[in-house]
């Protein structure tokens, strides 16, 4: 017993054949069809990845990603430390909460975007494409450095504020995120 058909594209169906009931007379059979929903995020779409080499430990470099967020990123109301903490940056009016998916102190955090309200003059649409998304942190060794890798699933170019989230991104995590954990001084938005 199994799918009979096969998954090429969004749309499709797939087919499962099961017996009928012990006992009948007749090899009936029961068919159950399973539509493929069509996702948020576009086929061969790339979530946005950045990777960069930090002049310091992997432990500094967690406490900046889980606890002094305000120091290179934005105006944050709290401090995470377990699975399931949550959290709020801001710039001004523009907000993303966060719930803590997963925590692996010095090595990996996860974030995952449970509510949005994104404001960017001349970028309609864009207030709630966060929601949903998760942002995946990573921080490996790399001689006497670390390799910090972040991916942000669900943040995509096929989105309305990928033109100004990929440049902002790429601001926070090479330059601010960077300078915070090597030198103490990071470039956040506290507007």
């Amino acid at each position: 017993l199994g799918p009979y058909g096969t998954i090429d594209k969004i749309g499709c169906s797939i087919f499962y054949k099961y017996p009928a009931p012990l006992g009948q007379k007749n090899q009936t059979y029961f068919y159950y069809v399973l539509k493929i929903v069509k996702s948020h995020k576009k086929e061969n779409a790339v979530d946005y990845t950045q990777e960069v080499i930090i002049g310091a430990n992997q432990e500094k470099i967690f406490t900046a990603i889980a606890q002094n967020l305000e120091k290179w990123w934005g105006i944050t109301d709290l401090a995470v430390t377990k699975i399931g903490d949550e959290f709020t940056t801001s710039f001004g009016p523009t907000f993303w909460k966060f719930r803590i998916a997963g925590f692996l102190p010095g090595k990996k955090i996860t974030w995952k975007c449970i509510d949005a309200k994104h404001v960017h003059e001349g970028h309609g649409d864009i207030e709630k494409e966060w929601i949903g998304t998760t942002v995946y942190w990573t921080i490996e060794p790399e001689g006497n450095q670390a390799k910090v890798s972040v991916v942000h699933e669900g943040l995509t170019p096929d989105l309305n504020c990928y033109s100004v989230c990929e440049p902002a991104w790429d601001h926070f995590i090479l330059d601010s995120l960077k300078s915070y954990a090597e030198t103490g001084k990071g470039k956040p938005h506290l507007q």
